[in-house]
């Protein structure tokens, strides 16, 4: 607060907001640097991997969803979905929040889900969808000047990634016409798990004897991010843990109509295993042709673009035998 006072004095910023939001500047940075010193950082956790899932999420006035599919890893396709409160909506109507801002925040809300459904994410890499530019940017960049709403939620994102030891994400654009499984789940529709599994089913039925599965998210974890989006403050520390209590999993079943939503479930992989949950790939009348699994070499890693290899050292670091606190 005192670093954060100084700065705000030393560059005439008069205004309290602004230096409220220094202040929240000074105190996330701390907390990322002491979560940095708390272990060394793999080299898996910087340069992404072939994707284990894939997905892709939308937002819209009214709420915000998602669909995920696994490609390396087994997981059943899983659509989610989440119905803004008025006070996001008002915000929104007022010009405190963007339609960018929003789906931002959905890539964040789709990241923790897949968290809630995969047994391990050590080192693993998704793939994600998204139909809107300025959040791309910003997910690829891990970073925004123009939206400190868009700052707050990236930084949230990169706490998440860093508590899993994820590979970083690999984001691109997809046109929202072909965007038509996240677009359903984030449009007006009935909340009822049961109507809207029921509709979605109908519009994208799965192959033969499989289902699909409707995740709902705690709703502490929605409440920070509420939180977060009208405050602009990520408060990163309490970012790092988030309880699994209140989500709730649930399918169409084949004998009885209703699905099953458990209030405390298990971990997703447990409740997987009990079920024999099968995993499959979409069809192509759900994801354009790029984003069907099967084809997902533009999330390959690439070769270097450098036509040499770096010059070779004159001496092996291995072999000195100075003491590096000692070195000139």
């Amino acid at each position: 607060a005192e670093s954060a006072y100084l700065l705000c004095t030393w560059h005439g910023i008069l205004s309290l907001n602004k230096c409220i939001y220094i202040q929240d500047l000074f105190q996330d940075w701390t907390a990322l640097i002491r979560l940095l010193s708390s272990r060394p950082t793999h080299a898996k956790e910087l340069v992404a991997t072939t994707p284990s899932y894939s997905g892709a999420c939308d937002a819209s006035r009214w709420g915000v969803g998602g669909v995920w599919f696994g490609i390396n890893s087994k997981l059943p396709p899983t659509v989610w979905f989440l119905q803004w409160p008025d006070t996001i909506r008002h915000a929104f109507d007022n010009n405190n929040l963007t339609i960018s801002d929003m789906e931002l925040a959905g890539i964040l809300l789709h990241w923790i889900v897949l968290e809630h459904l995969a047994p391990n994410l050590h080192h693993k890499s998704a793939a994600i969808w998204c139909d809107n530019l300025p959040a791309v940017n910003w997910c690829y960049k891990l970073r925004s000047s123009s939206s400190p709403v868009a700052a707050a939620l990236l930084r949230a994102l990169a706490m998440r990634l860093h508590t899993q030891q994820a590979s970083p994400i690999t984001i691109d654009h997809i046109s929202g016409t072909f965007n038509l499984l996240a677009d359903t789940a984030s449009r007006k529709h009935s909340t009822n798990p049961h109507a809207f599994l029921s509709h979605f089913t109908q519009l994208y039925p799965p192959p033969p004897n499989t289902s699909w599965t409707l995740f709902q998210l705690p709703t502490a974890t929605t409440l920070k991010l509420y939180s977060t989006m009208l405050t602009q403050q990520s408060n990163l520390a309490s970012w790092r843990r988030l309880t699994k209590k209140g989500a709730a999993i649930g399918m169409l079943g084949t004998t009885s109509s209703m699905p099953t939503f458990p209030q405390s479930p298990p971990r997703f992989f447990t409740y997987l295993d009990q079920h024999n949950l099968p995993s499959w790939e979409p069809s192509p009348n759900m994801f354009v042709k790029e984003a069907v699994p099967g084809t997902m070499g533009k999330f390959e890693p690439k070769e270097s673009k450098w036509r040499c290899p770096p010059s070779q050292r004159p001496s092996n670091w291995q072999d000195n035998q100075i003491p590096w606190l000692t070195r000139k």
